[in-house]
């Protein structure tokens, strides 16, 4: 499963906004080969992702 799209279930599954630190333990719990610099990739590419200081947002389609 990719990251982008494990992002967006917990965001879905969990709520929306998470703080960036929980987003990436969830990640990594959930997927350990991911490594953290290939899911802050992800937050920022994802165009349904908002990333603000502290949290990230699932943009309402």
């Amino acid at each position: 499963m990719k990251v982008d799209e494990i992002l967006k279930e917990i965001l879905v599954s969990h709520g929306s906004p998470l703080p960036v630190k929980n987003v990436i333990e969830y990640i990594k719990a959930r997927e350990p080969t991911i490594d953290e610099n290939e899911i802050q990739k992800a937050i920022v590419r994802c165009p349904e992702i908002y990333l603000s200081k502290d949290f990230v947002y699932l943009l309402d389609e």
